[in-house]
């Protein structure tokens, strides 16, 4: 099993409602496209950060694959591409972990 952990880091001053919005899957289509049209993702989620650290990333998501090569799949599938570059315009920046848990 694979994890893919990626942290975001708003543009702008963005408020709840905003953020929420970037991650609501009923709201953002392409979010809901993922899942459905990538068969290598056996788990998708996204959440809105509470901590208010200054060190504190605003949103993250994760996503679970069987295997490096499904990743790769997910990674180079071009609707993946899509949803990066339409959200680019409200990224200041982005971190991204992979992982194999024990």
């Amino acid at each position: 099993m694979i994890r893919h952990i990626v942290f975001f880091k708003l543009s702008g001053n963005l408020n709840e409602t905003a953020k929420k919005r970037q991650i609501d899957f009923p709201e953002n289509t392409f979010l809901s496209l993922l899942k459905e049209q990538i068969p290598s993702i056996r788990e998708y989620e996204a959440g809105i950060n509470f901590n208010a650290s200054l060190h504190a990333w605003d949103i993250v998501m994760g996503s679970t694959f069987d295997s490096p090569n499904d990743l790769n799949v997910y990674r180079n599938h071009p609707l993946h591409k899509k949803v990066i570059e339409q959200e680019a315009y409200i990224l200041k920046n982005v971190y991204i972990a992979d992982y194999q848990p024990d």
